[in-house]
């Protein structure tokens, strides 16, 4: 009887193991990223792609003007992802899937040069189209600078949000954040104007899978099976 109860005590315990720790989804670090140097409202890609270095997903921008986007050096890599000419509402997009996960969270870094945007909002939308706000935050001009070999951390140009308590995010086959600019004051406490840089890096998705149901119906008709054997046996011996 005692070898039965044991694996009943310990069985649980390896079922509910999958129900915790983060995995990342999707994260962006745009090394290997090469973009046109014209002007254009969105970045254009030469080399490399927008898509996520680690997991899968895309990566965009948008302006209402003609920008420069650009890729500078990121917070303890090569590059990051940066854009100038910012106006209310012209925004960083990043998409990806949670299928099979929820609890999802949210860590990235970013900073403006001056004169660039101070005021953003993330939110987050399941179509592409119609988003929800859920963070109001500030950005700063990193000092020191960024540099590609030690990245900055603990610091105002690192970022997390946690929207595990949202459910509409879970298991969902597509998924869509953005950064966007929600004023005209820049880092400085001036105006933002054309030739201020807005720099963005190490954008990272993570959530807790999910367990299938087949697992937890055969996990449960394990404990079924294993406690009727129990049962057997030490009725058997009870009878002997």
């Amino acid at each position: 009887m005692k070898k039965p109860l044991l694996f009943l005590i310990l069985l649980p315990g390896l079922f509910s193991g999958q129900l915790s720790g983060q995995t990342t989804l999707a994260r962006w670090t745009f090394e290997g990223l090469s973009l046109s140097s014209s002007l254009n409202t969105s970045p254009t890609v030469l080399g490399g792609s927008l898509s996520a270095n680690s997991g899968s997903g895309s990566a965009t921008g948008v302006h209402a003007s003609n920008s420069f986007w650009i890729t500078p050096t990121g917070n303890g890599s090569n590059k990051s992802l940066a854009a100038s000419t910012w106006a209310v509402g012209d925004y960083f997009q990043f998409q990806t899937s949670s299928t099979g996960y929820a609890g999802l969270a949210f860590t990235w870094d970013q900073q403006s040069t001056q004169p660039g945007p101070r005021d953003f909002t993330f939110s987050y939308s399941l179509d592409g189209v119609n988003f929800t706000n859920v963070l109001n935050y500030s950005v700063i001009e990193a000092s020191p600078s960024w540099n590609n070999s030690t990245p900055q951390t603990g610091t105002s140009t690192n970022f997390s949000l946690d929207l595990s308590s949202v459910s509409a995010l879970a298991n969902s086959s597509s998924v869509y954040f953005r950064l966007t600019n929600t004023s005209t004051v820049a880092v400085d406490g001036g105006s933002v104007a054309s030739n201020g840089f807005s720099l963005i890096d190490n954008f990272n998705v993570s959530g807790t899978a999910i367990p299938e149901p087949p697992m937890f119906a055969f996990g449960m008709s394990l404990l079924s099976v294993i406690g009727v054997v129990g049962w057997k046996r030490s009725r058997g011996r009870s009878h002997s």
